[in-house]
């Protein structure tokens, strides 16, 4: 019937959009190496409407689209490669509503990639990033900002090593092994003078202490790896 092609053609428009969508993604996440810090805001935004439209339900190709944009996000925050600083605290500003963000829709991200372990490690490393981005930066302001939400990603990142697959929940606890060795230094060295340091490094072992439910009983070689790796690193940054 025309009512049923009509249906057809529309579901097939989507398609089309949505993969070409997708390689439109693929090029920012490889070109991203040579665009101002301006532009990775201006496109970064975009991303992350996308990213939070797309886990508002579930379906493959949604979880194709949420992966590529958070690749995108990944490479806005990793290491830049250009030698442009101005935009810097511009980009660092952004990180941090970026983080916010990722945070507050940790419970429909995990719905949405149950059974995804790649795109869920995708997740675990562009949280990494940023809080690293935020910890490092010389605005105290965002330093704060890093250091009050680096117990939180702590615990979303254990909800995504909460996985049925083996391989997933030990890449999450690797990943998140290598953010306790970046990531602690930081609120360490404010520890014996500031009071925010003191309160991360609290509220962070709370969040480690997590490791040790049940339900990581299946990955406890990588989950006491964790634990083990924290407290090498309370003991030596905080006895001085």
């Amino acid at each position: 019937t025309k009512k049923g092609n009509k249906k057809d053609d529309s579901v097939n428009k989507q398609h089309m959009d949505e993969i070409q969508l997708l390689h439109l993604l693929t090029f920012w996440d490889r070109a991203v190496a040579v665009v101002s810090d301006k532009s990775k805001v201006k496109i970064g935004e975009e991303f992350i409407q996308l990213i939070i439209h797309a886990t508002s339900s579930k379906g493959q190709q949604n979880i194709m689209l949420v992966n590529s944009a958070l690749s995108a996000l990944l490479s806005c925050f990793e290491e830049s490669e250009t030698n442009e600083t101005t935009g810097d605290d511009e980009l660092t500003k952004f990180a941090s509503r970026v983080l916010a963000s990722l945070l507050q829709n940790n419970a429909a991200f995990l719905s949405l990639t149950a059974n995804q372990g790649e795109c869920r490690v995708v997740y675990v490393r562009c949280i990494i990033a940023i809080v690293t981005r935020l910890l490092s930066s010389d605005d105290k302001s965002l330093s704060k900002i890093g250091m009050q939400l680096l117990p939180l990603s702590i615990s979303c990142i254990l909800n995504q090593a909460d996985a049925h697959s083996a391989q997933v929940a030990q890449s999450c606890l690797a990943e998140l092994g290598r953010m306790v060795r970046t990531c602690l230094p930081y609120p360490l060295k404010q520890y014996h003078n500031e009071e925010d340091g003191q309160k991360c490094i609290s509220a962070s072992a709370v969040a480690v202490e997590t490791v040790l439910h049940h339900r990581f009983h299946s990955y406890w070689d990588g989950a006491l790896s964790v634990l083990a790796t924290f407290i090498i690193k309370i003991v030596t940054g905080i006895v001085v």
